[in-house]
């Protein structure tokens, strides 16, 4: 699907918006994404998908993209990179920055979301670990897919829809 949205779009979004390639691609990247979730709900499992609609403006962001600083990050624009100072709790004791804002580990690709005129950078960390004892009965496969310090009333959300933490 990623291949044939590159050759239909590629192109004509470099030149009408005047975007970096690696912008374009993040952009057809994640197009491709959700429209091929909808492709599995109705050829894979026989359900019906509806059209995907975004809320807002999102701009995901790559190694190529974005360059991490401790403070703050740089993203390439239209026209230069800009930079965004990280906002962070004063006090983050007992939040996720104290445990994934380490150099234990490492920031990845970002996306930029834009809601109501106030701008959101969610970021993924990464860190290598070792695969967990399948005897470890300590961890619910081993993995959290999201970490959403905008949930009302909690800090996280795990792989299993389990809301963890009060953020009051």
């Amino acid at each position: 699907m990623k291949n044939t949205l590159h050759e239909q779009i590629y192109a004509d979004a470099r030149e009408q918006a005047s975007l970096q390639a690696s912008l374009v691609q993040s952009a057809h990247n994640l197009a491709a994404d959700v429209l091929g979730n909808c492709e599995d709900r109705i050829l894979d499992d026989g359900k019906k998908a509806s059209k995907p609609e975004f809320q807002g403006s999102v701009v995901v962001y790559n190694g190529r993209t974005i360059t991490d600083h401790d403070d703050y990050v740089a993203l390439a624009t239209v026209g230069d990179r800009v930079t965004a100072e990280f906002v962070t709790p004063a006090d983050d004791a007992g939040t996720p920055f104290t445990e994934y804002w380490t150099d234990d580990w490492e920031k990845k690709e970002a996306m930029l979301h834009n809601r109501d005129g106030t701008y959101y950078l969610h970021v993924a960390v990464e860190k290598e670990v070792e695969p967990a004892d399948s005897g470890d009965e300590q961890t619910e496969n081993g993995v959290v897919l999201d970490v959403d310090l905008n949930v009302d009333g909690y800090l996280a959300v795990t792989s299993m829809g389990a809301f963890l933490g009060n953020a009051d």
